[in-house]
């Protein structure tokens, strides 16, 4: 189960439009209030989803991201888009927080709708429980052992918020190797990544502003996740800056993304016929 929830001065809101009912693009706009009643529209980078799992509504992409990691690697939810409204009331003492729903699921359209929104009013939060469609993260054959489990709001940073430091809350569980049973070891609220506390988190954090990699997902980098030759050699060739080979090296690479950085690398002498 995730909840996200309006700790802010105002209403977090978004409107999203498109031309017609066939059009498969979207624009998102935030609407910011001022404390004088009036607002302005900014235009996202948020995108839009329709989900016909049951929820039969447009969904904003990547509006809570949830992710698993551990020895075995970073594992990532397959819940990507959230219909946000107002479903529960948690903390009514807040200024400007309302008594009742301002924001509701019915805003969020349908199928031939060219236009939805959404928000969550000061104090009020969106449930999502954890036996809705997609709101899972699949574990199928991970051996037993302690991993963090983290939800983040706004993870791609597509809405203005008061404070981004409060987007996260993580636990950190132990699965047993037999039964359904999972104990909570300790928890937080802080934006802690696979990356924190690894030997290689300078490493990574150079890696990254160097253009070598940008990791896996917004502020993930799999750090545990095995990697293919293929992709060690789009690695070794930023690294190096390695310039376009001109001879086809390889047979058993034509179908791969990264067949050119393999052939900057034997032309390199660093991955020769054989190797």
């Amino acid at each position: 189960t995730g909840v996200m929830w309006n700790n802010g001065a105002g209403p977090l809101e978004s409107r999203s439009n498109r031309t017609s009912s066939s059009s498969p693009t979207w624009t998102v706009d935030q609407i910011i209030y001022d404390s004088a009643g009036g607002s302005r529209r900014v235009r996202t980078g948020a995108g839009m989803q329709y989900a016909g799992d049951g929820h039969d509504h447009w969904h904003v992409r990547s509006m809570m991201t949830y992710h698993l990691w551990g020895s075995q690697g970073t594992l990532r939810s397959s819940k990507i888009g959230f219909c946000f409204f107002d479903t529960d009331r948690l903390k009514g003492s807040l200024a400007r927080s309302p008594t009742s729903r301002v924001y509701l699921q019915s805003m969020c359209g349908r199928k031939a709708s060219t236009s939805t929104r959404n928000g969550i009013s000061v104090g009020w939060g969106d449930k999502y429980p954890w036996n809705f469609a997609y709101q899972w993260i699949d574990i199928t054959g991970m051996p037993a052992g302690t991993y963090t489990l983290r939800s983040a709001v706004d993870l791609y940073r597509n809405f203005t918020e008061s404070s981004d430091t409060n987007n996260c809350a993580w636990v950190r569980i132990r699965i047993k190797a037999s039964g359904s049973a999972v104990t909570v070891v300790e928890r937080g609220q802080t934006c802690i990544t696979d990356k924190t506390g690894s030997p290689y988190a300078e490493d990574i954090a150079w890696a990254k502003e160097a253009g070598i990699s940008n990791g896996c997902d917004a502020d993930m980098f799999c750090t545990s996740n095995p990697v293919s030759r293929g992709l060690a050699a789009l690695f070794i060739a930023r690294a190096f800056d390695l310039p376009a080979a001109t001879t086809d090296h390889f047979t058993d690479d034509e179908s791969s993304p990264y067949e050119a950085d393999i052939d900057r690398l034997a032309a390199a002498g660093f991955a020769p016929r054989g190797a």
